[in-house]
Parts: C-alpha cells; sequence; structure tokens
C-alpha cells in the first residue's frame, strides 16, 4: 500500500524562496501570481488551468457563432496559411476574422521564438505552449498576451452573442458595471433570449426586472444628499440629482463662490503686514471665508481629462436655500426627480 502524498505548507522566506515548513524541501515563485508553485516550474497549476480555460472559453464562443466543423477558422490548413504571410495580416473588417487573425498573431510569434513549429489549430498551439510562454515571458511577450488573449475572448463572445448586455448607469451599491444577461454560467446562450434580471458584476446585486432596477436606482440618487453629503460630482450627476436646478444657475452659482472666496484671499493678502505684529506674538492673522461651494478636479478615462468636482451636500444646501419660502422673492418651485442616472 502506498504512502500518502505530503502535503507541503510553503512560507516564502527573506529573499524570496519558498519553504516546506514541514520538510524544508523549496519550489519556484510562479512568474505570473508570484505564489509558490510547488515544484521546479515558473507556473502554477492554477495559473496554467486558468490560462488553458481562456482559450477554452474562446473556442466555445466561436463554437456557437460557427457550429459547422468545416467552418473552423482554427484548422491547421488557416495555420499554414498564417505561416505563409507570416505577421503581416492583411486589414480585416469582421470581428470573427479579427479574432482569427490575432490568435495566429501570436502563433506566429512563437513558433519563431520557440523554433517549434507544429502544423496544429491556433488555439491548440496556444494551450501547447503555455509552459514554454511563461517562463519565456520575453521572448513570448507574456502579460502583454494575457492581456490580448483576454480580449479576444469578450470579442468571441460578442460575436457569439452571449456577452453581457452593459446597462448606462453603475451599480447603486458598489458603483460596478450593470449588466442583463444573455447566457448562464456556463456561457450557454438563454432559452428565453435576453434575462430580465439585471446583475451588478462587482457586488453581485440582483434586480428582477428593468422596473426594480430603475425604482431602486432614482430612490438610491434621491437620497444621496442626506446620505453621502462628502460625494464629489459633476455638474452632470447634479442636474440629475437636482432635476429643478436649471443648468445655468448651477454654473451662476458656482463662479460666484469662486470670485467670492477669490476676493476674500486678496483682502487677506492685502492685511498680511498690519497683522504681522499680532502672528509674532502668537495671534493667528485674517483666515479667508471658506468657498461655499468646494470644488476638486480629477481625471477621468482613458485620456486622463480633468474633470471638476464638486461637494454635494454645498450643491444640496444651495439647492435648498432656492426653493426655501424664507429666501427673498418667490421661492422656486420643485420638480419630482427625473428618470436620469448619475454616471
Amino acid at each position: 500500500m502506498s504512502e500518502p502524498r505530503h502535503q507541503h505548507w510553503w512560507t516564502q522566506g527573506p529573499t524570496g524562496e519558498w519553504v516546506c515548513t514541514d520538510c524544508g524541501e523549496t519550489c519556484a515563485t510562479c512568474g505570473t501570481c508570484g505564489r509558490a508553485t510547488g515544484g521546479a516550474l515558473l507556473l502554477c497549476d492554477p495559473c496554467h488551468a486558468r490560462e488553458r480555460q481562456v482559450l477554452a472559453d474562446i473556442e466555445h464562443a466561436i463554437g456557437l457563432y460557427l457550429p459547422s466543423p468545416g467552418r473552423s477558422p482554427y484548422s491547421s490548413a488557416r495555420m499554414d496559411a498564417m505561416r505563409v504571410a507570416g505577421s503581416k495580416a492583411a486589414r480585416v473588417t469582421d470581428p470573427e476574422d479579427s479574432i482569427d487573425s490575432t490568435l495566429f498573431g501570436w502563433v506566429a510569434l512563437w513558433t519563431e521564438a520557440s523554433g517549434d513549429a507544429q502544423n496544429l489549430g491556433a488555439l491548440e498551439y496556444l494551450a501547447g505552449h503555455l509552459l514554454w510562454a511563461a517562463h519565456n515571458p520575453d521572448a513570448s511577450r507574456w502579460e502583454a498576451y494575457r492581456k490580448s488573449i483576454r480580449a479576444q475572448r469578450g470579442a468571441a463572445r460578442r460575436v457569439a452573442q452571449i456577452a453581457p448586455q452593459p446597462q448606462p448607469a453603475p451599480c447603486i451599491h458598489c458603483g460596478g458595471k450593470v449588466v442583463q444577461d444573455w447566457a448562464d454560467h456556463d456561457w450557454n446562450p438563454l432559452k428565453t433570449g435576453l434575462s430580465d434580471v439585471h446583475r451588478c458584476t462587482g457586488c453581485g446585486t440582483t434586480w428582477g426586472d428593468h422596473a426594480h432596477w430603475r425604482f431602486a436606482q432614482r430612490h438610491t440618487i434621491f437620497a444621496l444628499p442626506t446620505d453621502d453629503p462628502d460625494r464629489l460630482v459633476t455638474l452632470a450627476d447634479a442636474r440629475t440629482i437636482f432635476p429643478d436646478v436649471p443648468a445655468g444657475t448651477w454654473r451662476t452659482w458656482i463662479k460666484r463662490s469662486r470670485d467670492e472666496h477669490a476676493r476674500t484671499v486678496a483682502e487677506c493678502d492685502a492685511w498680511d503686514d498690519r497683522w504681522t505684529a499680532y502672528e509674532d506674538a502668537g495671534y493667528l492673522g485674517p483666515i479667508p471665508e471658506a468657498p461655499e461651494i468646494v470644488e476638486a478636479v480629477c481625471s477621468r478615462g482613458e485620456t486622463d481629462q480633468k474633470v471638476k468636482l464638486y461637494r454635494l451636500g454645498d450643491l444640496d444646501a444651495l439647492a435648498m436655500r432656492r426653493v426655501s419660502e424664507t429666501r427673498r422673492g418667490r421661492p422656486a418651485s420643485a420638480m419630482q426627480l427625473t428618470g436620469s442616472t448619475v454616471c
């Protein structure tokens, strides 16, 4: 009767090596996730399985799009054509052809770098060379490959029409992406078509249908000034949260607050000399009043575009003052919240 296999308990040492706390055996570090591989390989089993699964997901999606085996874009004949053409593939416009071109581009790169040309389909070739690629990250462009291949998986799912359908507004709980599903957990198309359920890909919250999602969203947006007054929002967000306040009014209020703050700062600068003696004696000089509307600037999007943000509590105070009965003149009328959403 064979003895049970020893269970290693890996601990990373001060120099980065992994050592079993029970037997003292060492192992390599996975170059992908940084964890112990359990042996001499530089790719751990979980990472290896994940990379193989990405390729399997692409094959599954394309199989839904092209159910006929004769039309498979990953046949060895197509690989022969790519090998002849090299990396300079012709410009393609069809999404499926674009996926095909990208996959065979990686095959051509790995074939040249490894010197191991095989008459295999693209997915089969890539799956069989994952260990080589992980051990030769520079030659295989491992990290670029992993990013690219996941993009191709998303493209393949869109081609097969099983990719989730995104909604225009984020989750009201975590800010994640809200989607409706065309497929089940195994990425097989739903028999009923597009699901009514709205699902957050971040926190996993679900809403039974579009009406429930919109109701929860509108209620949460309406409560934002009270529940989260320190949140920074754009003017577009403010127009959604306070639909009764015209866009021009917001611009006027912000300009007035900015100008008033600049005036008080200038006055304090002019008074600095008069306060020198008091400051030397331990007193503080004149401090300008804080602006009525706190303004900040941040970067958003891939273009690093600068966006001006404003504290929601400050905007709420101005909006409430606008409809107050004690306001001089006729108070503005408040409208009900519309169906718009915070971006």
